[in-house]
């Protein structure tokens, strides 16, 4: 009952996201861009609760990116015994530019590649890319 509900775990993460688009300046970048970002996709596991008041860190990767989006991962740590509660994997769309257009003026024009995806994002995308199919036929 007392424990961390499954809403603010994703609130958290949106937290973390803005803390890693201003700490490392990408914010700035797509407000020269005139871009802006939006959630498109959020995959959560669950594997153990955090409980009220107990303690913990969220540390925030951007994995990869497509023409369209950048993929991020959370990750949701205990501080009592660095056990992973919860992991999250976060697709954002760059809306009114794109990644590549986004990365490349974070690098001062310089372009570079999305690293490989990982396998449980290739997957992931797969089922939304499903999903999304099926949703058509509706």
């Amino acid at each position: 009952m007392f424990h961390m509900n499954n809403a603010r775990f994703l609130r958290e993460c949106d937290f973390a996201r803005m803390n890693f688009w201003l700490h490392y300046g990408v914010y700035r970048v797509t407000q020269q861009l005139g871009a802006t970002f939006i959630v498109s996709a959020s995959w959560i596991r669950y594997r153990r609760c955090l409980e009220f008041m107990e303690r913990f860190k969220i540390y925030t990767r951007m994995l990869c990116w497509d023409e369209k989006a950048f993929y991020f991962e959370h990750r949701m740590v205990s501080s009592r015994d660095d056990f992973v509660s919860a992991i999250v994997l976060v697709k954002v769309h760059v809306i009114k530019s794109s990644p590549a257009a986004v990365i490349e003026m974070y690098y001062d024009g310089e372009k570079r590649p999305s690293p490989q995806f990982p396998p449980e994002v290739i997957k992931w995308t797969e089922c939304n890319l499903l999903s999304s199919a099926k949703l058509k036929q509706l």
